[in-house]
């Protein structure tokens, strides 16, 4: 038989069905539903590919086996397109994995009794080759499950086409090409079957609704070339376009209001729905100026006032809308409240004029803080502290009291200018305004002219006509009050200054913990002197430079004789005195230039550098004799205590490092000890032996060494 020409027409549909769905398979994570789409399209396929070589066939056989395969599309389409359908239109939420694979119930149902139809004859009751035209076709008798499939075919594309009929009716006009060509691809094949199966059949058992889904491709094609089908659908725009936070208005060509979002009728009118396709000048007449932008179309943007909206000022930015042709369709008007903006501009040009001043100040600012984080002197630092902050704020007076926590009040530490008669002044809270800073912790601004007594009742007035003032903390715990005034003149200090000066303060005490913290590093806390670590690194350095050019040095140990007996007797309280004793007592009679340290509980270390024997043993001997004879008060108590001393001596031509030094001088202390204590035992590195004397031994020296010594220990 002739090769049925109705064949090629579906088999060229079941291709344009098929690179539809392969061009949105490949596009499938940017277009919206697009798996769904493209499993329509499949089934479109099958059905029409499918129907297409059954046309093409001339025996039963082969025609009865491309039926079989033509309903894996037939009774799975319709199920895609509603489930596309809605998927398309934002809904869906309900449908899960359950819900899908019961509508698929039905469809599945049907390919199986279809496969097994011989065996029942309950889809077709029969199936018969008809060749009495010109090409030969399947003369089918439909049975029962055929009528429920076709009702159910049925239900599913019309419901999948009210969906988009509805759906058409809520979209703006800009978007509603998109649903038109679908509703259209859809009703054509529709229309056709429903006519097929009420008998309208030209050409006796053709079904001409597979070859409907030529034209069906085509829509789809022009729909996705000409209107970007499925690229931005309408649930797309609607999450774009009511999400933005600022109204927007979309305007058609012809200068009609046609769409705006929920952020507009909160700014403009709640029921600005009402005027859906007035023209702008009408519908936007109550906002006189805004209907003027939108109407001249001459600007990209513009800033507007609202009449309803006095005291905000909105920046009306246009968006031409243009189709695939580039023709202009409308517009799209966006109004950014840009009031906050204008104050802030209004804010920084006042503020514009200060920066100069301001930039003079952090300039001046930064360096007063590289000044003061690098000193290390407590005195300099204060005076340095109170002299910056002067300068820095332009005052006449500043001030700088340290909590004293054993007293608890303030000292004046510092002053503006330099005033050494009042530091070390204590004063309680109630005694200066500076008080009421510290017991609140709290900045204080007092303007000028204003008394003391009128603003802290109940504090004594002063003469001190002070006007700012901040504490200085450390987290909770208050360390100082730092204060400026001007007696010159008149004065308001404002946030500006005190939040500068609560920075500075904060720098400030920074600096003083450093301090505090650098000399607790050097100093031994008790006696306020040379730690161990810090004498013996001052002790490397001295000796290094004496053997480097030639000079000769001395290294002492002091050890308190019996010293655990004044605690056991006294009390760690005496035993703490005494060691500041000893430390005083050595201070006093040792040279400025000597290097003094305490090195153990008990135990100090002195450095200096002599040549003469003899005046190292007057030296010693001195220190030895106050500490014997000096008495030592705590409280009510008073005690004495003896030292014994043990020296070394290094010469340039014998040079010997620290720990020698220190070994000959602890051996010479031994020999002190031994020899009854008390007493000062000299060691020179030609002759380890004692070389000294005890204070009973002087006779061993000569007439002129003794007078020499006396007259030393009366001048000290």
């Amino acid at each position: 038989m002739p090769f049925n020409p109705y064949a090629l027409i579906l088999i060229i549909s079941a291709i344009i069905s098929g690179s539809l769905a392969v061009y949105i398979w490949q596009r499938r994570a940017s277009i919206p539903s697009g798996i769904l789409f493209t499993l329509m399209m499949v089934s479109i396929t099958i059905w029409s590919l499918a129907y297409g070589l059954e046309l093409a066939s001339s025996d039963f056989r082969t025609m009865r086996f491309w039926l079989s395969v033509e309903y894996f599309g037939i009774a799975t389409a319709p199920v895609f397109w509603l489930l596309f359908t809605i998927r398309y239109t934002g809904g869906g939420d309900w449908l899960d994995d359950w819900r899908v694979a019961l509508l698929f119930l039905v469809p599945a149902l049907t390919i199986i009794l279809n496969l097994t139809n011989e065996l029942h004859y309950f889809y077709y009751s029969s199936i018969e080759l008809d060749t009495s035209g010109p090409f030969a076709l399947l003369a089918l008798e439909r049975g029962p499950w055929y009528w429920f499939n076709v009702v159910y075919s049925y239900l599913a594309m019309v419901l999948g086409t009210l969906i988009l009929v509805r759906f058409w009716h809520q979209t703006p006009r800009p978007y509603r090409g998109q649903t038109t060509v679908l509703i259209l691809a859809a009703v054509i094949p529709l229309g056709l079957n429903f006519l097929y199966l009420l008998g309208f059949r030209p050409f006796a058992h053709l079904d001409l609704s597979p070859v409907a889904f030529t034209a069906t491709g085509i829509l789809m094609a022009l729909g996705i070339a000409r209107l970007s089908l499925l690229r931005l659908n309408p649930i797309a725009r609607n999450t774009l376009f009511e999400h933005l936070r600022d109204p927007a208005l979309v305007i058609d060509h012809e200068g009609r209001l046609t769409d705006f979002n929920q952020a507009a009728t909160m700014v403009l009118d709640p029921v600005l729905y009402q005027r859906i396709g007035w023209f702008t000048n009408t519908a936007l007449n109550q906002w006189p100026t805004l209907a003027d932008f939108c109407y001249a179309q001459s600007e990209e943007h513009a800033e507007i006032h609202l009449a309803t909206r006095p005291g905000e000022i909105y920046e009306a930015v246009r968006t031409p809308l243009t189709d695939r042709r580039r023709r202009n369709v409308g517009q799209i008007v966006v109004l950014h409240n840009i009031t906050a903006r204008h104050q802030s501009e209004q804010a920084m040009r006042i503020s514009t004029a200060l920066a100069h001043e301001r930039v003079r100040t952090l300039e001046a600012l930064s360096a007063t803080f590289a000044e003061i984080a690098t000193e290390h002197t407590t005195d300099r630092l204060l005076q340095a502290i109170v002299n910056r902050v002067a300068t820095l704020l332009k005052v006449e007076l500043a001030d700088l009291l340290i909590y004293d926590e054993a007293a608890d009040n303030l000292m004046v530490a510092a002053s503006y200018p330099p005033d050494p008669q009042r530091y070390g002044c204590h004063l309680a809270f109630n005694e200066t305004p500076l008080g009421y800073v510290a017991c609140t912790r709290r900045s204080l601004i007092l303007r000028a002219n204003q008394d003391w007594a009128e603003a802290l009742p109940g504090m004594l007035t002063s003469e001190m006509k002070m006007s700012l003032a901040v504490p200085l903390l450390q987290g909770e715990q208050l360390v100082g009050v730092l204060g400026v005034s001007s007696n010159l003149r008149e004065r308001d200090f404002d946030g500006d200054d005190e939040r500068l000066l609560m920075l500075f303060a904060q720098q400030a005490t920074v600096s003083l913990l450093n301090t505090r913290l650098y000399t607790q590093l050097l100093l031994d806390p008790l006696t306020e002197i040379n730690n161990r670590g810090r004498f013996f690194e001052l002790a490397e350095k001295t000796l290094a430079n004496a053997l480097a050019e030639g000079r000769s040095l001395v290294i002492a140990l002091i050890d308190l004789d019996h010293f655990k007996r004044v605690n056991d007797t006294y009390g760690h309280r005496m035993g703490d005195e005494t060691l500041r004793h000893i430390a005083v007592q050595c201070r006093d009679q040792l040279p400025p230039e000597a290097l003094l340290g305490r090195i153990g509980g008990e135990e100090f270390a002195v450095l200096v550098e002599d040549e003469d024997v003899t005046n190292i043993y007057a030296l010693l001997e001195a220190v030895r004799e106050a500490i014997a004879t000096q008495p030592i008060k705590s409280g009510e108590q008073v005690m004495h205590i003896t030292a014994s001393i043990g020296v070394a001596v290094l010469k340039p031509d014998h040079p010997e490092s620290i720990d020698a030094l220190l070994e000959r001088a602890d051996r010479a202390l031994y020999r002190a000890k031994s020899g009854g204590r008390n007493q000062v035992q000299i060691s020179c590195p030609e002759n380890d032996a004692p070389n000294g004397t005890s204070h009973e031994g002087v006779s061993a020296l000569t007439s002129h060494q003794l007078s020499l010594l006396r007259r030393s220990q009366r001048s000290r």
